[in-house]
């Protein structure tokens, strides 16, 4: 005698495992003007920039913008004890800019776990095709030239 439940037709079972559904981005808000942006250290303004041009930017409301600018505020409050030595303190702030960014969806890892499609694609090395032996003659070259 079988044990469990009797088996439910198929066109009655639930999958568990389905395919990836990636929902595209909806039109947000522009971003708010950063106050301060120019006392900000280099790398963070580069990262401001990034995440003002990144294609997941379009959907951010007026509080995600919020929340990337207070992202930005401590990044760079991390930067700069950063610099004066203080790695403790600044690595408890990365922390929390590492969450942020989570939330904001900027990392490629936080975009994949949301399902979230983008309008762009990484570009293909000019060399896919061919399966990388353009890649490794030119590298085998370089290192030929090194010598």
């Amino acid at each position: 005698m079988p044990r469990g439940p009797i088996p439910k037709p198929d066109h009655e079972r639930i999958r568990r495992n389905k395919d990836a559904v990636f929902t595209p981005i909806a039109g947000g808000v522009s971003p708010p003007a950063a106050r301060g942006f120019y006392g900000w250290c280099r790398e963070v303004r580069e990262w401001w920039q990034a995440i003002k041009t990144g294609s997941v930017a379009r959907g951010y409301s007026k509080s995600d913008w919020q929340v990337a600018l207070r992202a930005a505020r401590i990044f760079n409050d991390a930067e700069t004890l950063r610099n004066q030595g203080k790695y403790l303190e600044a690595k408890s702030l990365m922390t929390e800019v590492r969450q942020l960014e989570d939330r904001l969806l900027t990392t490629l890892r936080a975009r994949r776990s949301a399902r979230v499609a983008e309008d762009e694609e990484p570009p293909l090395p000019a060399s896919a095709d061919s399966g990388g032996e353009d890649e490794l003659q030119s590298y085998r070259n370089r290192l030929t030239q090194k010598s």
